[in-house]
């Protein structure tokens, strides 16, 4: 019975938590914007909360400031004594690592903090602007801003909004803004506040650069708030991140992106092929020779692919023009089998000779090879998908 009574109180951290994007004061009684986080395990340990009954954290951020609020209200707390094996657990102090110097609890301190607010303040310089039809029709107006690290507040601002990407990117941590390579662009949108344009940063992508005999660009964190996404967003933010490295970066050698998720793999792909599909060297007729030089330099010198991306492209736009005829298709499977396979031999060489497999050794890893394969075309599917509706082809 007495394990039952603690079981009561353990609450999962994702159900109780709430995220609040207030655009005026009143937006705080009644909020427009409510959101839940994806994750929560960096902050709360197994995104578990113990020593509650009917919790609820409510984090409220300024919508261009990203100023942070947190109300915390419960129904019952377990009180602390010698015959209760834990302590409740100290919510705000998990909360402060990952909200530095922004989480204020004096709800007036807040209201004043939005009062104050410079709705038409933006670090840095606009590098690309456009307009957004949602599926209820209403446009909508934004900015990508190339921002100046050295700008007064810049640094402040960004560690205030990165906050809310350990609610929502894996593993994510926070970047070091002394550090000179960092280049960081934002995403607003224009919002109509009573009688005045605000401008509310929506995402960001931030990019490093590895400075050697060449540059090496790597896409380092990239968010879009998640009830601005499934719009195209991202893809323009993307879009802007590559012409921008390449405007910029004279020595530009390539551009890579540091442990994307299976979202951004797709959006990047589908970015990618959009680039490539009109290229001469990329034509139906060019991908049934099979990948050559004339690829990966199409695709290193003029768009900054990477050797991996360039192929993997080459492999989507193969297999697209493939799909339909049996026999280009079995070449293709061949193709790619092929080159997965001197892959692994590389990797294995050290250990183990391919020549001294036994009979079953190679079994395996022929069915190994066709694992890899059919989960190579399965997840490329919404890319194929893309390509179909994007260039209105039809495969023959």
């Amino acid at each position: 019975m007495v394990s039952m009574k603690f079981a009561d109180y353990n609450v999962n951290s994702n159900d109780v938590t709430n995220i609040i994007f207030v655009y005026n004061t009143h937006n705080i009684m009644l909020p427009t914007i409510k959101f839940k986080p994806f994750m929560t395990h960096q902050i709360f340990e197994e995104e578990n909360i113990y020593g509650y009954q009917g919790l609820t954290i409510d984090i409220y951020f300024a919508a261009h400031s990203a100023y942070c609020f947190v109300d915390i209200y419960y129904d019952e707390v377990l009180k602390s004594g010698p015959k209760f094996c834990l302590e409740p657990d100290n919510i705000m102090n998990l909360l402060m690592p990952w909200f530095p110097n922004n989480i204020m609890t004096d709800l007036h301190e807040f209201k004043s903090c939005i009062k104050k607010d410079e709705p038409d303040y933006i670090y840095g310089e606009c590098v690309d602007c456009f307009t957004n039809t949602n599926e209820k029709g209403t446009r909508t107006g934004f900015r990508i801003i190339n921002c100046d690290l050295s700008s007064s507040g810049f640094k402040e601002f960004h560690k205030r909004f990165q906050s809310l990407i350990i609610m929502f990117i894996d593993a994510a941590n926070f970047i070091d803004l002394e550090d000179p390579s960092w280049r960081i662009l934002y995403l607003y949108e224009e919002c109509r506040i009573g009688n005045k344009n605000k401008y509310c940063p929506v995402g960001f992508c931030s990019m490093y650069l590895f400075k050697d005999i060449t540059t090496r660009a790597r896409i380092s964190q990239f968010f879009i708030v998640p009830f601005l996404q499934r719009l195209g967003l991202g893809y323009k933010l993307l879009d802007a991140t590559y012409n921008y490295l390449k405007s910029t970066v004279d020595d530009l050698e390539e551009i890579t992106v540091e442990s994307p998720n299976r979202i951004f793999t797709r959006m990047r792909d589908n970015l990618d092929v959009s680039y490539i599909f009109n290229e001469p060297y990329f034509t139906k007729h060019e991908l049934f020779k099979g990948f050559t030089d004339n690829m990966l330099k199409t695709a290193r010198l003029k768009y900054k692919f990477s050797n991996e991306q360039t192929r993997k492209i080459y492999e989507i736009l193969r297999c697209y023009w493939s799909q339909k005829t049996s026999r280009e298709y079995e070449r293709f499977m061949l193709d790619v089998k092929k080159h997965r396979k001197a892959k692994l031999m590389a990797k294995q060489s050290k250990s183990k000779s391919c020549n001294k497999y036994n009979v079953e050794d190679r079994i395996n890893f022929s069915i190994m090879l066709q694992d890899e394969f059919d989960k190579f075309v399965h997840n490329i599917q919404s890319t194929l998908n893309y390509i179909q509706k994007k260039f209105q082809t039809h495969v023959s």
